[in-house]
């Protein structure tokens, strides 16, 4: 019965090798991407998410692969590994950001992330991975065509008058 048994999850480990041949028969573990950005004022005097939580949370979408996501309304500090769709986390001083994900880190990507706000106006954010040997991933991020290093990225607005929030153009940067 024991021989049978080692037969069995020999068996299951060589199969789970030979899906992963690109990687030389290794298992590997890669880390779920998540697509982080605050929305503050230039001077990151303002983050527009804690100031104006229900307006700002409930009116944005981000739209993924041809479908929209609104935020889910369950906000949790759950962490696993699983896709959550559009929602709201904070950071460690409590500064609440939006986050889209989490996506399979061991997948490819070349996609569109397009942010949509209530007034209509739209920020893309552009991800791409690709996996080069020896377990090396190489990444690069754009938000509406300019590239962007970072955890996070920062989407610039100023509050108007009447409490309206308008897109800096920041062309220098």
């Amino acid at each position: 019965m024991k021989k049978v048994l080692f037969a069995v999850l020999a068996a299951l480990l060589l199969v789970s090798c030979k899906d992963d041949e690109e990687n030389g028969g290794l298992i590997v573990d890669w880390n779920p991407i998540e697509v982080k950005f605050y929305v503050a004022d230039y001077g990151l005097h303002t983050n527009y998410v804690s100031f104006n939580y229900n307006d700002m949370i409930y009116t944005t979408t981000l739209t993924y692969r041809g479908k929209t996501y609104s935020v889910e309304k369950s906000l949790s500090k759950y962490y696993m590994p699983t896709f959550k769709g559009l929602h709201v986390d904070s950071s460690a001083i409590n500064q609440p950001y939006f986050c889209f994900g989490q996506l399979d880190g061991a997948d490819n990507y070349d996609d569109d992330f397009i942010i949509t706000f209530a007034d209509g106006f739209t920020d893309t954010i552009h991800f791409k991975r690709v996996h080069k040997r020896d377990l090396n991933v190489e990444d690069s991020w754009t938000l509406n065509g300019k590239k962007r290093d970072g955890d996070y990225i920062i989407l610039y607005r100023q509050q108007q008058e009447d409490g309206s929030l308008v897109n800096l153009h920041l062309d220098w940067e």
